[in-house]
C-alpha cells in the first residue's frame, strides 16, 4: 500500500514537473535532486449519476405444480351450554263465561235383579167329591220319526230310518286282498246295481281289517266293479270292507216339495203306528 501511494505521488510530481516547463527539464538534465512532494489537491466534485437502464420485462414463466394440501384444522363442537331459566309467563285476562252446552243424556243403566218371589201359602185340602176314575191310556210322546219295527230278543223293537235329502240305498261289500297285492277288483252286487240309478253308485268308505302302511283307496268303475288299491302291498291277506251308496232308481230329486196337508197325513201315519205300539205295551203292563 505504501509503495502504491508513493508511486502515485511520484507520478503526480513527475506530472507537475512536466507542467513546469523547460526549466524543470533543464534541472533534471543537470542531475539535481527531486524536491519534496506537494500536498494532495482537493477532491473534485462528484460527477453526474448515470441513468439507470430501463428493465425490459421477460415473458411469464410456466405455472408450477400444485402443492400438497395442508392439514385442515380439527373442528371440535363445543359442549351445549346449560338451559337458561324459564322466563315469567304472563297471566292473561280471564275471558267471558261461554254459553251453557247441551246436557248429554246418560246411558241407560243395567236392569236390576229380580226381586224375591213371595211364598204362596197353601190352603187346606178341600173335601173329596165322588170316586177316583180309572187311569186312562198313555198319550203320544211327541212327534214320531220313521221307524222300522222288528222282533228282536222276543220283543218288537223300533229302529229309526236314516233320512237324507234324496232317496239313497246302501250296501256293504267285503273285498279280500291277498298278501303282496297292490290292487284287487270285485264286482258290485247286480241286484244293487239294478235298484240304483245308472252311474250313481259311489264308495263311501273303505276300511281294512288290519292296519296297513299307507292308505287304502277304492272306487267304482264304469262297468260297476270295485277297485281296491293299497299304497303298500300288505305282508299278509287283508279284508277291506267297502260301503257303497246309490240313488234310488227313478227318484233323483233332492228335497222334494209337498203340501201342508201331505205333511200332516204323513206325520199322522207315523204317529198312529207309534200310538198303537204304546197301547200294546201298556196293556201288557
Amino acid at each position: 500500500m505504501a509503495q502504491r501511494e508513493t508511486s502515485k505521488k511520484a507520478g503526480l510530481n513527475s506530472g507537475a514537473s512536466l507542467r513546469a516547463g523547460p526549466m524543470a527539464e533543464d534541472a533534471l538534465d543537470a542531475g539535481g535532486s527531486t524536491g519534496p512532494t506537494g500536498s494532495t489537491g482537493p477532491t473534485g466534485p462528484t460527477g453526474p449519476t448515470a441513468p439507470k437502464p430501463t428493465a425490459i420485462p421477460g415473458s411469464t414463466g410456466p405455472t408450477g405444480p400444485i402443492g400438497p394440501t395442508g392439514p385442515s384444522p380439527e373442528t371440535r363442537t363445543g359442549r351445549t351450554g346449560p338451559m337458561g331459566p324459564t322466563g315469567p309467563i304472563p297471566t292473561g285476562f280471564t275471558g267471558r263465561t261461554g254459553p251453557t252446552g247441551p246436557i248429554p243424556t246418560g246411558f241407560t243403566g243395567r236392569t236390576g235383579p229380580t226381586g224375591p218371589k213371595p211364598t204362596a201359602i197353601t190352603g187346606p185340602t178341600g173335601p173329596g167329591g165322588g170316586y177316583t176314575g180309572k187311569t186312562g191310556l198313555t198319550g203320544p210322546t211327541g212327534k214320531a220319526g220313521k221307524t222300522i219295527i222288528l222282533n228282536l230278543g222276543g220283543e218288537w223293537r223300533g229302529l229309526s230310518c236314516m233320512e237324507a235329502p234324496g232317496a239313497l240305498f246302501f250296501d256293504l261289500l267285503r273285498v279280500e286282498v291277498p298278501a303282496g297285492e297292490l290292487e284287487v277288483r270285485a264286482p258290485v252286487d247286480p241286484l244293487f246295481v239294478e235298484a240304483c240309478e245308472p252311474g250313481s253308485i259311489e264308495v263311501v268308505s273303505a276300511q281294512p281289517s288290519l292296519p296297513l302302511s299307507g292308505t287304502v283307496g277304492a272306487y267304482v268303475t264304469v262297468d260297476n266293479r270295485i277297485v281296491v288299491a293299497c299304497y303298500i302291498a300288505p305282508g299278509r291277506p287283508v279284508t277291506v270292507v267297502v260301503m257303497l251308496a246309490g240313488v234310488r232308481r227313478g227318484v233323483t230329486s233332492r228335497f222334494p216339495v209337498f203340501t201342508e196337508q201331505e205333511a200332516r197325513r204323513n206325520q199322522a201315519f207315523w204317529d198312529q203306528a207309534l200310538q198303537e205300539g204304546q197301547q200294546t205295551q201298556a196293556a201288557r203292563s
